[in-house]
């Protein structure tokens, strides 16, 4: 059975919770705030349970391709992938929400980490990292409105 590791990160957005739902699932807009990611739709219609996407991470040519399949899509509350690809596993959810008439987002991420107690070693390195960088990203995003 794989290990499990979660990070999640929540800010605050100054806009309604459709304008932001709108936004966080507006694929092509991604690269404008996730930190060094290009996301597309991978079908024809990506803004629906079944809905294919494709993001490469990285640097120039130097990274990785994601493929992910929307498992669950509630708009404007959330929207969950599942990581198909071969490098990352695991799930990924998008979630807006309203409280005290403010609006948040939160990213998360569950992700498998593979071989064993070298996979655990490495995500005590990995782990943070990633924090970091979807903290970033959130900050980025919540600065667009």
């Amino acid at each position: 059975m794989p290990t499990i590791k979660t990070v999640s990160v929540r800010t605050t957005v100054n806009g309604s919770q459709l304008e932001v739902f709108k936004a966080v699932t507006n694929w092509k807009l991604q690269n404008k705030w996730v930190l060094a990611t290009k996301v597309k739709g991978a079908s024809t219609d990506s803004h629906k349970l079944g809905g294919k996407l494709e993001a490469f991470t990285g640097f120039g040519r130097f990274g990785s391709l994601d493929t992910m399949t929307i498992t669950k899509w509630d708009s404007p509350i959330l929207c969950e992938v599942t990581h198909t690809g071969t490098v990352v596993k695991g799930s990924g959810l998008f979630e807006v929400g309203v409280e005290n008439g403010v609006t948040y987002f939160t990213w998360t991420e569950r992700t498998e980490i593979p071989l064993g107690i070298l996979g655990k070693a490495g995500w005590l390195l990995i782990g943070p990292v990633t924090k970091l960088g979807m903290a970033y990203s959130l900050r980025r995003f919540s600065k667009m409105f």
